[in-house]
């Protein structure tokens, strides 16, 4: 058995894309058929990702945990058995780490164990929103749909942050490409130039002089620079990882312009998102915020969240903590304390923090978009002149040098 995806034409001319488990492409192609369908093409899906939001070592990659959430919902629809299921995912995955972890949750669950509590046992690769939304549909008695509710919320987070990736990978390799060529021209280039300008008995220009002395100063410590430049990016990152630099760096992200307005987006994003879907899931609203405020990658938005968390123990409605929360770097926007309201009053507090949710992702998007059309053109026009600059402080001397000689 194996999962496959098919796109395929209704009776009344409408495309229908889906995922369905068949023992092969023929039989559901029959099947198809025998629905009234005309297929366009069927892919056996694998439990693996091309594109990955990072390169993580010991974890399961979000894009492994969407497409395995997405097949497990597949398969329970379908009335496949737990452990044949994630028997099934297991031989699928192309991950050998995803096939480790699931072959030891095959092992519990076979042992007795519910799925969450198979999950809940490796918490390194599994969220607490994935264990908690599976643990209630397990209660509930309606797993499949809490997994599909989860396949999105996952899917949705997938796709905001490889936007924000995505976003920033062009101006990275444009502003390391321009470092590396000023390093090499300074070693190389730079030396040669200078010694013809030793030899001129006349003023240079100071940016010429500048241009000399930062090729000297290259030359003679030029090994310490790009070393203590490569130490330095490395004790960053890993000071930005620790508890005390943390929340220090993530207050500055919303702080910068533009910057604030991307973070702000998607920590929102994320927040309406996944609170939203916990309590459509029927979790209690003090639990999901709980779960929400560590799904929160901001450390700002997630002290503000887990203090709410507490406080709505106290009966006090969510709409007033919110409002109640609106000023700070880490802000709630008028925006999500009105329609929080609304929801509570109407009884759809969940549908509407969806529709948020579907607000800040747009922004997000949109944001994305503008980053790269404003900082590429920015990026170009400074290399451009800092590369001018050069190019004159190089050739006015030789200009003015030839000169003198001619006369």
């Amino acid at each position: 058995m194996a999962i496959y995806s098919y796109t395929a034409y209704t009776p009344e001319g409408e495309l229908k894309k889906g995922s369905q488990i068949s023992s092969n492409k023929a039989d559901l192609h029959m099947i198809l058929e025998s629905q009234g369908l005309t297929v366009v093409s069927i892919e056996e899906e694998k439990l693996t990702q091309k594109k990955q939001i990072s390169f993580s070592f010991g974890k399961i990659k979000l894009g492994d945990l969407v497409m395995m959430i997405k097949q497990l919902a597949v398969m329970i629809r379908a009335g496949i058995d737990m452990g044949e299921a994630i028997s099934i995912l297991q031989v699928q995955s192309l991950s050998k780490r995803v096939r480790t972890i699931l072959a030891e949750v095959l092992k519990s669950v076979e042992g007795g164990l519910t799925l969450a509590g198979a999950l809940a046992e490796h918490p390194k690769d599994f969220p607490d929103i994935i264990i908690n939304m599976v643990r209630a549909g397990e209660m509930g008695g309606h797993l499949e749909e809490n997994l599909d509710r989860l396949a999105i919320q996952l899917e949705k987070d997938y796709e905001v942050k490889r936007k924000v990736r995505d976003a920033m990978i062009y101006p990275g390799v444009i502003v390391s490409v321009a470092v590396i060529l000023g390093i090499v021209m300074s070693l190389f280039v730079l030396p040669k130039l200078v010694k013809l300008f030793d030899s001129f008995s006349m003023e240079l220009p100071i940016t010429t002089k500048i241009i000399i002395w930062f090729s000297a100063f290259m030359q003679k410590y030029g090994v310490i620079v790009i070393v203590g430049m490569f130490i330095a990016v490395i004790g960053l990152r890993i000071a930005a990882k620790t508890k005390y630099v943390k929340p220090y760096i993530h207050r500055i992200f919303l702080t910068i312009p533009f910057v604030s307005k991307v973070s702000r987006s998607f920590n929102l994003a994320r927040f309406t998102r996944t609170l939203g879907t916990l309590l459509k899931s029927g979790i209690p609203i003090v639990e999901a915020l709980k779960i929400t405020a560590h799904t929160v990658e901001n450390v700002q938005y997630r002290q503000k969240l887990e203090m709410i968390a507490r406080e709505s123990q106290k009966g006090i409605s969510l709409s007033d903590l919110l409002k109640a929360h609106e000023g700070g770097v880490a802000s709630f926007p008028p925006i999500i304390t009105r329609m929080t309201g609304v929801g509570e009053k109407t009884g759809k507090l969940e549908e509407v923090l969806l529709y948020v949710a579907e607000f800040y992702e747009e922004e997000v998007s949109s944001f994305t978009k503008n980053l790269t059309v404003i900082i590429e053109p920015v990026i170009l026009i400074a290399i451009a002149i800092g590369i001018g600059v050069m190019v004159i402080s190089i050739i006015y001397p030789i200009y003015q040098f030839t000169g003198q000689m001619g006369k």
